[in-house]
């Protein structure tokens, strides 16, 4: 059965829009593994920028990682998520607060946890 010429349009079309959406999301990928990976801070949020302008559609759904091992789920259509998917930063300032915050914490949890446990030893001594 032949296809008519509109239905063959609109397949390539669907074809055209496929490789489209797949060259953009290699770009964005690529641009990632570098602003990503680079140890050169200067230049990387022009890099990021520059491949957002290139790109006429913007993915949503991604997951990306951060240097931290954190993921989260990306829509890059929204512009709220992109120095998250292409730097692997989320609010720097602010992680590095609660990051300090933890570590404190964790070192008064270990101490707590060095004395309960002195004082179980002293207890089964004494007992």
């Amino acid at each position: 059965m032949q296809k008519s010429k509109g239905t063959q349009r609109a397949e390539n079309g669907q074809n055209a829009l496929g490789v489209r959406e797949r060259v953009s999301e290699m770009v964005l990928r690529a641009v990632r593994a570098y602003t990503f990976n680079t140890p050169i801070s200067r230049g990387r949020h022009r890099a990021y920028l520059s491949a957002l302008k290139i790109v006429r559609e913007l993915p949503g759904g991604l997951i990306a990682p951060l240097r931290d091992g954190r993921r989260f789920s990306i829509d890059l259509a929204t512009g709220m998520q992109t120095t998250v998917y292409f730097l692997g930063e989320y609010e720097k300032t602010i992680t590095e607060i609660v990051e300090g915050f933890l570590k404190q914490a964790s070192k008064q949890a270990s101490s707590v946890y060095r004395r309960r446990r002195q004082f179980r030893l002293v207890h089964i001594v004494v007992s």
